[in-house]
């Protein structure tokens, strides 16, 4: 009895409790930790979106900066000034640019103004397909006429006019010419001044290690778009001859401008493609006398393009530069959604200059491996990972 009346309850290890709530605050800080997460890129897009009118040049004039930066510090090295150099750059830019569209743009307007022509026989080539569907647009349009009828009653009809063609383009054109003077203004500074403000970044890293770290990610950065978009255009360059040939030979009118055209939105992953393939459907229509014959010319860029998409680009690329297509289609429909087709265009290097940034980066290297990075390989005798001293 008085031992019953003695004993002690059991006492629990406090290194229990401790691990106990050592893993609550773990789950605590995981969730606070995803919540900002949230949070961010919330705010994030909403900034993207509506600041889009400054935001979109600034990017492009970034990107541009990027890729022609090999070129300026291989000019630097002969001792033209920054100035001077960054001037030549973005004048050499214009001038390709302007040549560029000039190339394709002068036989593409020429066809433009008589799209509407060609899009009317296409649909006259295509009545036999579209009469199955004629009976039941006619047949919703009663719906509606029959819907409408007691509003027309009672409402008055206001009709504001749209703006006219010739006012939509003029605006459009405005609007583009200053924000392009922008992206090359700030595209010229930020190449003159790209040397002081990389050692400012590296001198504000107080440690060896850190200034070292800073200086190899700035050069991989560089890299990494560099040869990307260089390796691309020779490959884009490559598809657009073979499509200006195969399109010689399968008498399509204007074969150079469908080169041309191929090889300039096949720097668009996906939507690029599609929309050569549409096109070239579309005047397929036009100039074959049957639908058999029209779908040879898209069937045969297609095969192309898979020839380029699936051996060439790989085999080129490298897993050192090769991205994860899942990334690509994400964020080229992602860009695209928010800033159209510029930001379908700059889309491809900001994922790269994403990939090279997290691959220095500890906390978001994970992130770089989802993004196309390599995979440590296992070595003969297992995996390289040190073993604790005995």
């Amino acid at each position: 009895m008085e031992n019953s009346e003695s004993a002690e309850p059991p006492v629990r290890d406090p290194g229990d409790i401790n691990t106990i709530d050592d893993i609550g605050n773990r789950a605590i800080q995981s969730w606070i930790f995803a919540l900002l997460i949230c949070m961010f890129l919330l705010v994030a897009g909403s900034t993207l979106y509506f600041a889009k009118p400054f935001l979109m040049p600034v990017a492009v004039a970034f990107v541009l900066s990027v890729l022609l930066a090999p070129a300026m510090a291989m000019i630097e090295k002969t001792g033209l000034p920054s100035g001077i150099a960054a001037l030549g750059l973005v004048g050499a830019l214009c001038a390709g640019i302007y040549f560029g569209f000039s190339f394709i743009a002068q036989p593409a307007a020429s066809w433009a103004e008589n799209a509407p022509q060609y899009i009317e026989q296409a649909s006259d080539k295509l009545s036999g397909v579209k009469q199955p569907i004629s009976s039941v647009q006619s047949l919703s349009e009663e719906v509606k006429q029959m819907a409408s009828v007691s509003q027309r009653e009672t409402a008055d009809e206001v009709v504001v006019r749209a703006p006219g063609l010739a006012e939509s383009l003029t605006s459009s054109m405005g609007r583009a010419a200053v924000q392009t003077l922008f992206v090359l203004a700030l595209t010229y500074f930020i190449l003159a001044t790209r040397t002081e403000l990389r050692l400012k970044l590296i001198a504000a890293r107080r440690s060896i290690s850190g200034k070292l770290h800073t200086a190899r990610m700035f050069r991989d950065v560089e890299r990494s778009v560099g040869s990307y978009i260089f390796t691309m255009a020779l490959i884009n360059a490559g598809l657009g001859v073979a499509v200006g040939l195969a399109m010689y030979f399968l008498d399509m009118p204007r074969p150079i401008m469908w080169g041309g055209i191929a090889a300039a939105l096949n720097f668009i992953p996906y939507i690029g493609p599609i929309i050569t393939a549409s096109l070239l459907a579309l005047v397929g229509i036009i100039n074959t006398e049957t639908l058999t014959e029209a779908a040879i010319p898209p069937l045969v860029y297609l095969g192309l393009n898979f020839i380029e998409g699936s051996f060439v680009t790989p085999l080129t690329l490298g897993a050192r530069l090769t991205l994860n297509p899942l990334a690509i289609l994400l964020t080229v429909s992602f860009w695209t959604w928010l800033w159209g087709p510029v930001g379908a265009l700059i889309s491809v290097p900001l994922l790269v200059m994403l990939k090279a940034l997290s691959a220095h980066t500890e906390m978001l290297h994970p992130f770089s491996l989802l993004l196309g990075g390599t995979i440590p390989r296992p070595r003969k005798h297992g995996w390289a990972i040190k073993k604790p001293r005995p």
